[in-house]
C-alpha cells in the first residue's frame, strides 16, 4: 500500500473560492496563500495551518513586516460529528465554561450565526519559546456535516527583542488581523446539493 500525503500551496488572487469536493464556499482577499493537502507547512515556528483541515488562507505576512508578527490564518476543517449534539458540544472535558480552560466557550459571544446556521464560539490560545497563539473556533453543523471554522494569530512577544530592534505587534493589529480572518469566515456557506 502506498500513501500519498501531498500539498498544494498558492497565492489567491481574490475572489470565490469552492473546496475541490464542491462541499463549501467562502470569500477571501487577494494575496493570501492558500493551503490543501495533508502536508500544509507554513512559515512559522508555530503552525497555522493543520494537517487535518481542508484547506487553510494563510495571512499576508508582508502586511506586517518589521513587527512581531508571525503569522495567521483562517481555515476549515470537516469534522467527523453526525449530529449537531456531537458537533456543537463534544463534551465537557473538551469545551470548558471557565474561561480561563484552555479551550473555553466565548462568554461575550457563545454562538455566531454564519449564512443562517448558528456556530458554537469558544477560545483557547497558548504561549511558547517567546510567541503567543489565539485562536477562535466555531463549529456549526449544516447539511448532515460538521464544520469547524477557526482563527489563529501568533505573535512574538516584544520583550523577546532589543529594546528599537522590532516594531511590537500591538492589540490594534491583532484586532485588525483578526477581523479580517472573520470576514473569510463569516463568507462560509455550505451550497444545497442536487437531490
Amino acid at each position: 500500500m502506498v500513501l500519498l500525503l501531498f500539498a498544494t500551496t498558492f497565492v489567491w488572487s481574490g475572489g470565490e473560492y469552492l473546496d475541490s469536493a464542491q462541499i463549501f464556499r467562502l470569500t477571501v482577499a487577494p494575496g493570501y496563500r492558500v493551503r490543501t493537502g495533508t502536508e500544509k507547512r507554513s512559515d512559522s515556528m508555530i503552525p497555522v495551518c493543520h494537517s487535518d483541515s481542508v484547506v487553510c488562507f494563510e495571512y499576508p505576512p508582508h502586511r506586517f513586516a518589521g513587527t512581531t508578527f508571525v503569522s495567521a490564518s483562517a481555515e476549515i476543517t470537516l469534522l467527523g460529528a453526525r449530529t449537531e449534539k456531537a458537533c456543537i458540544d463534544p463534551g465537557q472535558d473538551v469545551i470548558s465554561e471557565d474561561e480561563h480552560a484552555l479551550y473555553h466557550l466565548d462568554s461575550s459571544q457563545p454562538t455566531r450565526v454564519i449564512d443562517g446556521v448558528k456556530f458554537r464560539h469558544t477560545l483557547d490560545g497558548a504561549a511558547a519559546m517567546s510567541s503567543d497563539v489565539e485562536f477562535n473556533r466555531y463549529r456549526g453543523f449544516d447539511k448532515g456535516k460538521c464544520f469547524e471554522l477557526a482563527t489563529v494569530v501568533t505573535y512574538a512577544n516584544i520583550a523577546a527583542y532589543d529594546p528599537g530592534q522590532i516594531k511590537e505587534f500591538t492589540s490594534k493589529d491583532k484586532a485588525t488581523v483578526t477581523r479580517e480572518l472573520i470576514r473569510i469566515i463569516d463568507s462560509f456557506q455550505v451550497p444545497n446539493t442536487r437531490q
